[in-house]
């Protein structure tokens, strides 16, 4: 296959794939609108408070969606802009770990605080993507109910943050390959769908942050997200 021909094909894949995904939750927010403008008296107002959670939830997914589309294009062009500040790791989880439950309702989360505090120089926003794309991604491939697990531990120079879920892991053969634009194993693609950008864009924002990200097999069952951040301090305080 040329080079040409190559191109063509992942833009072909590229256009079915993101053409899907917007639909997708489009329609849903089509259907459930529907359905709580039906439910107007006040015997349905839980019925209908159920349908606005479902509208929400859609509508956060569309724009997941469409920022993925836009940090991509920011990311390969230079144009990716973070503001780095100092944060204490242990406070910021504290504080996002709420929003990170919340987009994963039928999951267990879990977080564990490193033993003491670690100093990071971060963009929260942009770590926090990384998180939910994690996070995400665990409860993608696993099934509702079970647990996923933030971790957290640092040596004199990095902090270590691992994701873990019981889920159906990942390949050997593919646990770089993930980290490739647009990469989606084909034997599960067809099921769980996706762009594959998420972590295409979370390493990237990690490599910007001067850190590492790599996926291993969590035992028994499962696959566990590693990524580093260098220490703003010598050590802990």
């Amino acid at each position: 296959m040329t080079e040409g021909n190559g191109q063509r094909k992942v833009l072909d894949r590229l256009v079915t794939v993101v053409s899907h995904e917007l639909k997708t939750p489009l329609t849903s927010i089509m259907a459930f609108t529907h359905l709580a403008r039906e439910a107007g008296s006040a015997e349905d107002m839980l019925k209908t408070r159920y349908y606005l959670e479902k509208i929400d939830r859609q509508a956060i997914k569309l724009y997941s969606l469409i920022q993925q589309l836009l940090d991509i294009s920011w990311m390969e062009s230079g144009k990716m802009t973070y503001r780095m500040q100092e944060w204490a790791w242990n406070v910021y989880l504290r504080e996002a770990a709420p929003q990170l439950q919340y987009l994963v309702p039928g999951h267990h989360l879990q977080w564990q605080p490193c033993h003491s505090e670690a100093w990071v120089y971060m963009d929260t926003l942009r770590i926090e993507q990384v998180l939910t794309n994690l996070v995400a991604n665990a409860a993608k491939y696993s099934n509702p109910d079970t647990y996923i697990n933030i971790d957290c531990s640092f040596d004199s120079d990095n902090l270590t943050v691992c994701v873990r879920d019981q889920g159906i892991g990942i390949r050997p053969e593919n646990r770089t390959r993930i980290f490739e634009k647009y990469f989606q194993d084909e034997t599960v693609a067809g099921k769980y769908g996706g762009f594959g950008m998420g972590l295409y864009i979370s390493s990237g924002i990690i490599r910007a942050h001067k850190g590492t990200i790599r996926a291993d097999r969590n035992e028994p069952a499962g696959s566990c997200f590693y990524f580093t951040l260098p220490l703003s301090r010598s050590g802990a305080c």
